[in-house]
Parts: C-alpha cells; structure tokens; sequence
C-alpha cells in the first residue's frame, strides 16, 4: 500500500515536471515571438522617423526654395510697375510733343498760306516777270527782284520745315504706338507675374502648415545643420590659422636669412680696406616674400568690391542669405550664415570669382568637397562640391572652373552651393562683393 502510494506520488511529480517544462518552454518561445516582433517594431519605427526627417528635411528645403522664387517674382513684379511708369511718363511726354507740334504746324501752314495770297495780291494776277517790269524806277524793280528771289528762298525753307515737321509727328505718332504695344506686353507680363506670385505663396503656405506639424523633427533637423556648419566654420578657421603660423614661419626664415647676409657683408667690409657704398647698400634690398604678394593681390581684389562675378554658371537663386536671420515664413525659425546658399541648376559648375591660388581641397560631413582659394589676404570658399577640376597649389584664373556643384537625388536633384568671402578668419557678406 505505502508503495503504491509512493509510486503514485512519483508519477504526479513526472507530470508535473513534464507539464511545467511544456509550459517553460512555451514561455520562452512566446518571449522570443514577443522580442523578434519588438525589434521589427523598433526597425520600422527607426525607418519611419528617419523617412519623416527626410520628408522634413525636402520640405524646408523647398520652402527656402519657394521663399527665393517669391521675392524674385515681386522684383520682378516692381521693375515691371517701374517700366510701366517710365513708359505712361513717356507717353505723356511724347502726347505734349504731338500737340505742340501739331500747333505749330498749323501755325507755319497759315502763315505760308497767308504769304501766297499777298504775293498773289501784289502782282495782281500777272506773272512775275510783268511785276518787275511795272516798276516805276529801276531800283524798285531791283527791289521788286530781291524780295521775289527772298520770297522763293523762304518758300522753299517754309516747305522744308512743314515736310520735316510732318516727318517727325509721323515719327512721334510710330513711337506712341509702340510704346503702346509694350506697355500691353508688359501689362501681360505683370499679371502674369503676379498670377505666379499668388500660386508660389500658395505653395508656401502649404509647405509652412507641413512643417509647423513637424516641430520636433524640425528642431532636430536644424540642430544638425547647426552642428554642421559649426563643424565646417571650426575645420575652415583651423586651415587659415595653419597658413597664417606657416607665413609666419616664412617671413621670419626670410629675415632671418636677410640678417645672415648682412652679417657676412658686415664681415666682408671690415676685411676690405676700401668698401664700395653699392655693397653698403645692398642688404637694405628686400626680397620679395608671400607677404609682400598678398598686399598687391589683396589690394586688387578689394578694388573689385561690387563687381566681382556670381560663383556658378547657368540660372541661380540666394536661397539662404549671410548672417544671423530670421526665417521670414517660420518665425521660431533662426539661421546664422556664415556666406550665402546659391540654388542652380543639375550639372552646373563652380568658378573663381577672382584669380588666385587654391590653398586647400577637404572633404566635410555634410557638405561633400570644400575648395578654398587664397587672394592674397582674402579667401573665397566652394562648398558642396561632387567633382574637383583644381588641385591644391594651382593659381587659378577668374571664372575658371573649380568643380562640379553636387545634386542631391534624394531631394529633387536640388543643386546647392555654399559659398563664402573672408578676409583671413573674418567672415563677409558676399552679396556686397559681386555684382548682380
């Protein structure tokens, strides 16, 4: 009995732990399910918030685009009002013109017909010849002559006038019309243009309500371009610095080769019993160094101030101004500068602005390849560059091709150049240096 009883307990405890390890095992298996569903989770949740930074990214991108189309088009739209001012100005101008004009040949026609009937009057109805013959002494009849010669004289210049005062009414009235014709195609042309403004500010208007839903990935988004271009600033200012230790290193290789030299000439002259004053001379002659070639190509450059050329080829729009702004559509919105974002055209290039010599050719995250060219102390920098046409050391003549402007697929094929103008580290506005 007591064995029957042991060996009941035995079995009950067999099953017992045949049951619970079922029940282990399943556990796991449901937990590993439950992981393996966890994790894809969290991968389409890392796919998803990176396509939503991506999608935000395009987003701002084509609103700074469609911000800079907006404020080409109402130039556009404020040198066509311009144009259409000057050209009612003009017309009105030209209107007087016509009526004075038309006054005065009025005038001359009455007066020529006036001269005609009293030469007529006069001669009552004989010929000219038979009118200096009834004179009554010889020198009326000289007289009479004279003034027949002057009358024909001043008829021919009283037709002349009337014909070339016609000519010019015609001439007025052709103008009048034609700028009638343009003042119509420039009319088109406005409201063609301000069809368009309202279409991109529409545009704007949708892409600003996207993006104002897409607070958290905005700020993420600009902090990273913050980082950056904080990244690229601190690479770009310890390159200069490095030039500016390495021309410090020079000029004082320099003086100190020019104070050996005066050494030894000193030496020479204390030897030789008779010194030539063209050998006392001679070490106060500086040879030229790097730096006395910067003043001359610094100086050439600043002259240029104003008139310098645009650093890409083809059509172009500033789609981020230099320095510290305020986006004008998302207020919350702050951007430091520290040149301009030039938005071209897929393919197109990027040239020298001025000649010069290329100091430096880097890659930065973020910004593909940088060309950094040195004017003397000035310094022009090409940012964003997929293919290199210059290599480090070369001069480089103005608008010399430098490299080819890189085209996001990701975006549109959006093809944008940062560019900047330094003096040394200083950073300058570049709208001011280039003409426009």
């Amino acid at each position: 009995m007591k064995l029957k009883r042991v060996l009941s307990i035995m079995l009950m405890a067999v099953v017992g732990a045949m049951a619970l390890s079922t029940v282990s095992a399943q556990t796991v298996k449901s937990i590993k399910q439950q992981k393996a569903k966890t994790q894809r989770e969290i991968t389409e949740t890392a796919k998803q918030i990176d396509k939503n930074k991506a999608d935000t990214r395009r987003q701002l991108n084509q609103l700074n685009t469609i911000t800079a189309e907006i404020g080409e088009q109402q130039r556009s739209i404020d040198a066509l009002t311009k144009q259409l001012e000057e050209i009612n100005a003009e017309l009105q101008s030209v209107n007087d013109s016509i009526a004075a004009n038309e006054a005065r040949l009025q005038e001359m026609r009455d007066e020529y017909g006036k001269a005609i009937r009293k030469i007529h009057s006069h001669s009552s109805s004989l010929d000219k010849l038979l009118f200096v013959f009834q004179s009554a002494s010889f020198h009326q009849a000289l007289r009479r002559m004279r003034y027949l010669r002057e009358f024909s004289a001043w008829q021919k210049r009283q037709s002349a006038e009337i014909g070339e005062m016609q000519k010019r009414l015609e001439a007025s009235r052709a103008h009048i019309n034609a700028l009638a014709t343009t003042k119509s195609n420039n009319l088109k042309d406005q409201n063609l243009a301000k069809l368009t403004l309202e279409q991109k500010k529409r545009q704007q208007s949708d892409v600003v309500s996207k993006l104002k839903k897409e607070g958290k990935q905005l700020s993420s988004i600009l902090a990273e371009k913050k980082k950056k271009a904080k990244a690229l600033d601190e690479a770009l200012d310890r390159l200069i610095e490095q030039e500016r230790i390495a021309a410090e290193k020079a000029r004082q290789k320099a003086e100190e080769e020019r104070r050996k030299k005066g050494e030894s000439q000193s030496e020479g002259k204390q030897q030789d019993a008779k010194p030539e004053k063209k050998e006392e001379t001679k070490p106060k002659t500086t040879p030229k160094t790097p730096e006395k070639v910067d003043v001359a190509l610094s100086g050439s450059f600043e002259s240029n101030k104003g008139k310098l050329p645009f650093p890409v080829t083809g059509k172009y729009k500033i789609v981020s101004h230099f320095g510290v702004n305020k986006h004008p559509e998302l207020k919350y919105v702050t951007t430091d500068n520290g040149g301009i974002d030039i938005e071209t055209q897929p393919g197109a290039v990027a040239h020298a602005i001025y000649e010069g010599k290329v100091s430096a050719i880097f890659r930065q995250e973020g910004f593909n390849t940088v060309v950094m060219i040195r004017h003397g102390s000035y310094l022009t920098i090409y940012v964003n560059l997929s293919e290199i046409y210059v290599r480090t050391g070369e001069k480089v003549k103005m608008n010399q091709n430098i490299g080819k402007i890189y085209s996001d697929s990701e975006d549109g094929n959006r093809t944008i150049l940062h560019f900047e103008i330094r003096k040394e580290k200083t950073k300058l506005n570049p709208e001011q240096w280039m003409r426009r």
